[in-house]
């Protein structure tokens, strides 16, 4: 257990593979504007963020209760002007897996686990700044209440994140992934490859977009689950290729409040009441 840890302007700190690091309660990873973060993970030989209570990785500590929860530690910070990148590392048992803010690091083969908040908190507030991360290959899984998949907000400057190969189990209320723009902020992602959402909740959408701000280009899902596959709202746009939407509890599709949502031939409605809702148009 190593309490928070922070790494400043003109600091570097690189992790190797096979490494695991375990955080008590509350601790954070803060990755401070001017600070680089590289962890270097390899595929079969990985890198470990965990909680103090996780026997099943690394080292058992005295201070173990043995029994990990969502939530156990804070998360890994990259604070507005910060940079790095991570390579084959699960995260697990965080409050907020990887929360980015106004900062772009590579991501690659990342996977979060029983995250209590958000797995992946993408926040742009700062106009002359661009919040572009990219993830390759993307596996987040919940199981408890009120957690997050993906949650983007940009309430200033823009959220240009690239995902490609995004998977999502979400046994938890709330919205496996929540896009939103308030004020002058833009969240433009795009979403590439091979994607799948699972959803266990029938009171929250599978996708979630709301204001004028937002943007996206989502490709090759297959959605299944939800009170809706997806939910727009608020002047929310997107186009939606090649995609496959199943088994919503209610429409498959609720467009509501001037969304202005592309949804061509390519997509696909299957085991829902009916395929659209349209609220306020």
């Amino acid at each position: 257990t190593v309490g928070h840890i922070y790494i400043t302007s003109g600091a570097r700190l690189q992790i190797d593979p096979y490494t695991v690091v375990k955080f008590g309660a509350s601790d954070h990873l803060y990755v401070n504007n001017g600070g680089v973060f590289d962890v270097y993970g390899q595929s079969g030989a990985g890198v470990i963020f965990t909680s103090v209570n996780d026997n099943y990785a690394g080292a058992i500590l005295p201070v173990s209760t043995g029994t990990p929860a969502a939530g156990n530690w804070g998360g890994i910070d990259y604070q507005s002007g910060s940079g790095g990148s991570m390579a084959f590392t699960a995260i697990r048992y965080p409050v907020d897996g990887l929360y980015i803010n106004n900062a772009s690091p590579l991501m690659t083969d990342i996977s979060i686990s029983e995250n209590s908040s958000q797995a992946v908190y993408l926040n742009s507030n700062n106009s002359a700044m661009v919040t572009s991360p990219v993830f390759n290959n993307l596996t987040i899984s919940n199981t408890g209440l009120y957690r997050y998949g993906l949650y983007l907000y940009a309430s200033s400057g823009t959220i240009g994140a690239s995902f490609n190969n995004t998977n999502i189990t979400h046994g938890a209320n709330y919205y496996p992934v929540y896009m939103q723009s308030t004020g002058g902020g833009m969240v433009t992602p795009t979403f590439t490859g091979t994607n799948s959402i699972t959803s266990a909740s029938t009171s929250y959408a599978s996708i979630y977009m709301t204001g004028s701000g937002v943007n996206t280009a989502m490709s090759g899902f297959t959605v299944q689950g939800g009170q809706y596959n997806l939910y727009a709202l608020n002047g929310a746009t997107g186009t939606f290729i090649n995609n496959i939407f199943d088994g919503s509890a209610n429409e498959a599709l609720y467009l509501a409040n001037n969304a202005d949502i592309v949804i061509d031939g390519s997509n696909s409605v299957t085991n829902a009441p009916a395929v659209f809702l349209l609220g306020g148009q």
